[in-house]
């Protein structure tokens, strides 16, 4: 195991470099740079820059200090350099990001997390049920309901969501309307509020996000649950387990269940860069301050370092997600053996 372990993170070093160098490209030879935002327009004017030479001057000094005026191979070291020492900043304010990186990623992650136990503590148990009881009218049902939930588009259910909240129509039939918030995290009182009050509060803000990041994963994992449970519950042993009077409840969770989890496990892989992405649509509907929304708005300001911090966490929680699931594998079916994976 240990020599396995070794060899995988060998190439995760590897592959790591691959996926820098790529994104520097990428963002490097997309038009515009942090210089023309930085010192134009309304930047120009609050820099006290009031003169078209000026501003050329200004810009060529930025370009210089922050080596854009080299050739990619010099602006790429000195990128590394910068990253080994933590020195990445915002250019247009030319402060650190890891300020506002780490707020956001709380954000992003806090909620994230309440998706992922929803998603599969709602998945698995569902997948498992259609695929105990297949082409059942509650399978046709559960498959119906789930095609239909993963068909909607989220940024769309956000809005019916939003309306629904804020429409008159609760009023005109007299009804309380749901006290829901449709904006932010936090209601303005939040830090006058006892710490139960403060935990509730949230809950109350992440309701609707929540539902709304939730259904289409909660679609998906079910459905490849139950495909891997399906394939799995037509094997030979499982028959025999059937033949010596093991009830079906048993023959399902502790025969079958254990090698049903293979597909789940390798979505874990495209699962964990979810935590630190997060939602780009649904964070800037609801107002999020979360990395979706921050990584949008430092792509469209050519904020380079903050982007290229986002995609190798990202890639970083990608890899370790692949060898968790190559571990879990093992730990899952004895079956598999690390040998196996060469």
């Amino acid at each position: 195991m240990a020599s396995y372990l070794l060899r995988r993170l060998f190439l995760m070093v590897l592959t790591m470099m691959g996926i820098i160098v790529v994104s520097f490209l990428v963002m490097r030879l997309a038009p515009g740079d942090p210089a023309e935002l930085k010192y134009g327009g309304a930047e120009q004017a609050a820099a006290g820059i009031n003169s078209e030479r000026g501003t050329e001057a200004a810009i060529t000094r930025f370009r210089e200090k922050f080596k854009f005026d080299q050739p990619l191979y010099i602006q790429f070291g000195y990128f590394l350099k910068r990253l080994a020492t933590g020195d990445l900043i915002f250019f247009q304010r030319e402060v650190p990001i890891w300020g506002e990186l780490w707020d956001a990623l709380k954000v992003t992650m806090l909620l994230n997390l309440f998706v992922f136990v929803l998603i599969y503590s709602l998945s698995i148990p569902a997948g498992i049920w259609s695929a105990a009881h297949p082409y059942s009218r509650s399978d046709t049902v559960l498959t119906i309901t789930l095609f239909l939930l993963y068909s909607l588009p989220s940024f769309w259910v956000a809005e019916l969501m939003r309306m629904a909240v804020m429409s008159e129509w609760w009023t005109q039939v007299g009804v309380t309307p749901p006290i829901l918030p449709i904006l932010g995290l936090k209601s303005s009182n939040y830090m006058a509020l006892s710490p139960t009050g403060r935990f509730l509060d949230y809950l109350q803000h992440i309701i609707l996000p929540v539902s709304c990041m939730t259904y289409g994963g909660l679609a998906y994992i079910s459905r490849q649950m139950r495909a891997g449970m399906l394939e799995v519950i037509r094997q030979d042993y499982i028959r025999t387990a059937e033949a010596k009077g093991c009830s079906k409840t048993r023959v399902i969770l502790v025969h079958a269940l254990r090698n049903s989890l293979f597909p789940i496990i390798t979505l874990l892989a495209s699962l964990l860069p979810f935590l630190v992405g997060g939602s780009v649509i649904i964070e800037y509907i609801f107002n999020i301050p979360g990395m979706g929304k921050l990584s949008y708005e430092c792509i469209l300001r050519r904020e380079y370092d903050f982007v290229m911090a986002t995609l190798i966490l990202s890639a970083v929680l990608t890899l370790v997600g692949i060898l968790i699931s190559d571990v879990l594998y093992v730990l899952v079916n004895p079956r598999v053996s690390f040998e196996s994976e060469r």
